[in-house]
């Protein structure tokens, strides 16, 4: 007996979701990877909240911009790549920076550490689940067809 439409479909999506559930499970590994492989080279120091960037596309959200010493002396400035309007410009925080790439630097608190890979890695665990219990689903109401 030849597939329905609607049973189709269901394995059609229980596969996307099984494939976007593996590159978000990919990509939350990258984040903590990277974050995990920061604060093992890191250098800690304070840094000076200098602005706070407002971003109206994807959801929006407030970025701080930030501003610190090197242990070599050099001023850097970078923005954090975790939304929050947890700062005010002025603020002064303590941060983890890369010494051989200042750029990668990341405010120290567990949220501006750990949030994308967080999120990832929740994101993951439900597309996966509900993939395959989609699939399953889909392959018990073929077997009864």
């Amino acid at each position: 007996m030849l597939p329905t439409t609607v049973h189709l479909f269901k394995r059609l999506l229980a596969l996307v979701m099984l494939l976007l559930g593996a590159l978000f499970a990919v990509s939350g590994y990258y984040a903590y990877n990277s974050k995990a492989t920061l604060l093992a080279n890191a250098a800690t120091t304070t840094a000076k909240v200098v602005s706070l960037r407002d971003v109206q596309r994807l959801g929006g959200g407030v970025f701080p911009v930030f501003q610190f010493t090197t242990i070599e002396g050099s001023i850097i400035k970078t923005e954090s790549s975790v939304s929050t309007s947890a700062y005010k410009v002025g603020d002064v925080v303590e941060i983890f920076y890369d010494p051989a790439n200042p750029q990668q630097a990341s405010i120290n608190t567990f949220w501006q550490l750990w949030t994308t890979a967080l999120w990832l890695g929740a994101a993951s665990g439900l597309l996966l689940v509900t993939g395959a219990i989609t699939l399953r689903t889909a392959r018990k109401e073929k077997g009864k067809a």
